[in-house]
């Protein structure tokens, strides 16, 4: 699973314990990469075994050749407040999951930027 060799950021949480936790120690705005689990022996095979939430401004990518998988059932909820936001998600992927976007900003409007993302409906819903 995901630990904090996993994760590199452009913001001073480069050392966090899982991706949750470089999400809400990341400012508005900054990057968060999700990088190789392994550092004796990568396979580019990353798995996320939690539910994630955005607040704020933020790009969260799979680093090039990554595969980013979301564990069974897992998820990805953007949940942004009042005000002019932008959150960019790039190169994850889903098993049985997906990616829910709540966003109450009504004038200044935000964007969510969805790219390359895939939702994979593998083995029985106990796997």
């Amino acid at each position: 699973p995901l630990s904090s060799g996993g994760v590199s950021t452009t913001s001073s949480a480069t050392l966090c314990g899982s991706l949750q936790a470089c999400i809400d120690n990341a400012g508005a705005g900054d990057s968060i990469r999700i990088v190789g689990d392994e550092q004796n022996n990568p396979d580019r095979y990353t798995p996320i075994n939690e539910d994630i939430e955005i607040t704020r401004s933020l790009n969260l990518r799979a680093a090039r050749g990554i595969d980013a998988v979301f564990a069974p059932e897992r998820s990805l909820r953007v949940n942004l407040g009042a005000g002019s936001h932008t959150v960019r998600l790039s190169d994850l992927s889903f098993r049985r999951g997906g990616v829910e976007v709540n966003d109450l900003s009504t004038v200044d409007g935000s964007l969510i930027d969805l790219q390359r993302l895939r939702v994979l409906e593998l083995g029985a819903a106990d796997q």
